[in-house]
């Protein structure tokens, strides 16, 4: 991926289902590796993670929600 350019990405994520009371909320967590199935890449380094806000470049996050 080139240095410096906002890139779209998607993760397959495994099914978890939970039920969040009223004004609850969730916290969503990124890191650069999975040390149980994978190598650190690059080697001895961790990943430079960045995200963007707002204008057209800005992240989200977008999880499945379904009204009970």
């Amino acid at each position: 991926m080139p240095v410096g350019v906002p890139q779209a990405l998607k993760f397959a994520m495994l099914p978890t289902s939970w039920r969040f009371a009223k004004g609850r909320r969730s916290q969503i967590s990124i890191a650069g590796a999975d040390g149980d199935h994978f190598a650190q890449t690059p080697h001895g380094r961790p990943p430079r993670i960045m995200l963007h806000s707002g204008g057209s470049t800005g992240s989200t996050i977008e999880l499945p929600i379904i009204w009970c």
